[in-house]
């Protein structure tokens, strides 16, 4: 039996997202947040459990770490050299360098449930199509 290719969002799409972020609130977090997402892989639940300290060493963003996922299942993520810059920019207002990376207003940690949300409402701004319902295939 032939196995499909998963459906994602490609890069116009991305761009789209990326656009929309523009008009709403926490306009670095959720561009931030989006990039993140697009360029590591990772899945909803593991930008919500992921630490600065997971991805920073004195101050610089590491160009990989190494994730327990799903299952249990470590592998290593690599983040591409923009989305560092990116990130880098985003952490620069933090006062801490620890804790958790995406914070919702409040300051405490973005929860899943809140970034699924926050996409859902950035894709229909950016009218993006996101027919993902599983953990990775952005959002």
């Amino acid at each position: 039996m032939k196995k499909r290719l998963p459906k994602y969002l490609k890069k116009e799409g991305i761009q789209k997202l990326i656009e929309a972020t523009e008009d709403g609130y926490n306009v670095e977090r959720n561009k931030t947040l989006i990039w993140f997402m697009y360029t590591t892989g990772l899945r909803v639940s593991e930008v919500e459990q992921l630490n600065i300290e997971d991805i920073a060493s004195n101050g610089n963003i590491v160009e990989s770490f190494q994730l327990t996922g799903k299952g249990g299942q470590e592998r290593i993520v690599i983040i591409p050299n923009r989305t560092r810059e990116i990130l880098k920019e985003y952490l620069e207002d933090r006062i801490y360098d620890f804790g958790p990376v995406f914070i919702h207003g409040k300051g405490n940690r973005f929860m899943a449930k809140g970034i699924r949300e926050v996409i859902k409402r950035i894709a229909a701004r950016g009218n993006v199509t996101i027919k993902s319902n599983n953990g990775r295939k952005f959002p």
